[in-house]
């Protein structure tokens, strides 16, 4: 009968949309644990960067550290050498000095 057959087409109808709405709770399912993959893959990789950030901040903190104590160095160094050479400067003038006011007494020597 038409009856029989409405129900029928009916029920049909019904059991597509309990399929449908189960089909869209799977995926709703899947899309919050992808989002939630995804939030953790994505704080993952902050926490590297950070990490990783951290890292190079301090290498250069080093590398900073290392060239104050080149300069440092350097200028004690510096330092040093100016003073042999003003020493030396001075010593050597000491002897001209003595030179020219005893010419003789520097040849005897």
């Amino acid at each position: 009968s038409q009856a029989a057959a409405v129900r029928e087409v009916h029920e049909q109808l019904r059991a597509k949309e309990r399929a449908l709405a189960a089909a869209e709770a799977a995926l709703e399912s899947t899309r919050e644990a992808l989002a939630k993959r995804t939030e953790g893959v994505k704080e993952a990789m902050s926490q590297k960067a950070h990490a990783h950030m951290a890292e190079l901040e301090r290498a250069m903190e080093l590398k900073e550290a290392r060239e104050a104590q080149l300069v440092a160095d350097l200028e004690e160094q510096r330092a040093r050498h100016n003073k042999q050479a003003d020493e030396a400067a001075r010593a050597a003038k000491e002897r001209l000095d003595k030179c020219v006011a005893s010419p003789k007494e520097e040849v005897r020597a």
